[in-house]
């Protein structure tokens, strides 16, 4: 009676499958199916081997494949191999799904699978982890991932981040799989991956809370923390690899004005201010000056350098001490390495000008009498330059009459007017520009004796 239900089944399926099914002497199972579901071709094998199969919802598709198989056994090794499936033998039952996943002792997953639907995916991600898994409507997309000893939220990840609009948000101790439905009501997503291999740790951060980021590398490092502030911060754009947990700790809070210390093995992190972080960026070098003092380098500093800001000097030791980043501090280094050199019979002396301005006076000192370059003094009431014996007495000299300027004085007429006097006045009286002839005859004398 079995054997006549048997043959009654196979026949029906042969109309319904369109499939040729004989039973030959040198082999228990000869099937062959035409695109035929996957699921259809695994119960009908079953079926006629006698044997039980719970195939899951990650199963899908159609298949052709012609069975010529001793046993049932090696039948679905054949075929899990042709449509990348995976069996599992349980007391009898033969478990059979596209997804294989791996439990490590760490709590974190291996997983093989290709070309699986998504949502029966997650779905069997959440019932494998027991771990909630929410999401919103998901397209009908096949996805393909080989992960090893990844977390659940890096799968989560590698899921979803071809699905244009979506993003990974942590609730509690579960995640909620979203899409953005406009600006109005845009949720914060969490969009991160975090690993821990052998105490390094390697991030890659697209947008996410600074606290859940934060929470996420305890969990994998195993350790205790307590925030005395919480900034409100997201962090970007952030990719890290092969760091140390204080090392990529720091780098995490220097972008929230934060810092940390440990006591009792606890991280206690709290707030500070920016400069405070920015301090651990600056540079201290100080520089022992050789060949000349201290008030004529700080009198040639150009005006760009804007030095006041990083320099100090140490008169005891005749030191100059900079301060600053690399950027602010080299180009006065530089300076001072060309201004600080020896310079046999030759010092570095300051001029300052009480009646005239530095520029004009530069402007009326011939070159010949000068033997380097004059530099003004950001006052704008001097120069310095160098001078030897010979040239700084000329030079005084020179100096003396360009800023050489006679006292006025006021005098009373009782008996003429100013305007008559001054009609009576001598043309050499009457000149403006009294220092001018002198410069002339310093001029013809220096040159008469030169």
């Amino acid at each position: 009676m079995r054997k006549i239900k048997v043959h009654l089944f196979v026949l029906l399926l042969l109309v319904s499958l369109n499939y040729g099914f004989t039973q030959e002497s040198d082999s228990s199972i000869y099937m062959d199916f035409r695109n035929q579901k996957i699921t259809d071709i695994i119960y009908s094998v079953a079926e006629v081997c006698g044997k039980s199969v719970l195939i899951d919802e990650t199963v899908t598709g159609s298949a052709t494949f012609r069975f010529e198989d001793k046993d049932f056994e090696s039948a679905m090794t054949r075929f899990a191999r042709h449509c990348q499936l995976y069996v599992e033998n349980n007391e009898g039952v033969y478990f059979i799904s596209k997804v294989h996943i791996e439990n490590k002792s760490n709590g974190r997953l291996s997983i093989n699978t290709e070309n699986v639907q998504i949502e029966p995916f997650i779905n069997m991600l959440s019932r494998f982890t027991n771990r909630t898994i929410l999401f919103d409507n998901l397209p009908n997309a096949m996805i393909t991932i080989r992960v090893t000893d990844a977390s659940l939220e890096d799968v989560l990840n590698l899921t979803i981040v071809k699905l244009p609009g979506f993003g990974l948000e942590r609730i509690a101790d579960g995640y909620y799989i979203t899409r953005s439905s406009g600006n109005m009501n845009k949720r914060n997503i969490d969009v991160f991956t975090m690993s821990d291999v052998d105490g390094k740790f390697t991030c890659n951060i697209q947008s996410a809370s600074f606290v859940n980021v934060i929470d996420t590398m305890f969990r994998k490092a195993g350790k205790e923390y307590a925030f005395l502030s919480k900034p409100n911060i997201n962090l970007e754009n952030m990719v890290y690899q092969d760091k140390d947990f204080d090392e990529l700790l720091k780098l995490f809070l220097y972008q929230c004005n934060c810092d940390f210390t440990v006591q009792n093995n606890i991280y206690y992190i709290f707030e500070v201010q920016k400069k405070d972080i920015v301090k651990q960026f600056k540079e201290t070098r100080i520089i022992q000056i050789k060949n000349i003092n201290l008030d004529s380098l700080s009198a040639m500093f150009p005006n760009e350098f804007n030095a006041a800001g990083f320099i100090k000097y140490d008169k005891n030791s005749s030191s100059v001490i900079l301060t600053g980043s690399p950027s602010e501090i080299k180009p006065i280094e530089e300076f001072i390495s060309k201004i600080d050199v020896p310079v046999e019979g030759r010092t570095y002396k300051s001029y300052y000008l009480d009646n005239i301005s530095a520029k004009d006076a530069v402007s009326a000192i011939p070159k010949s009498i000068l033997i380097s370059d004059i530099i003004l003094l950001p006052s704008g009431n001097g120069f310095v330059t160098q001078v030897t014996g010979e040239s700084e007495k000329v030079l005084n000299e020179y100096v003396n009459l360009l800023d050489n300027r006679k006292k006025n004085q006021a005098v009373k007429l009782k008996y003429i007017k100013s305007e008559e006097l001054l009609k009576s006045l001598p043309s050499s009286a009457r000149s403006e520009h009294q220092g001018v002839p002198a410069c002339k005859a310093f001029r013809r004398k220096y040159y008469r004796n030169k």
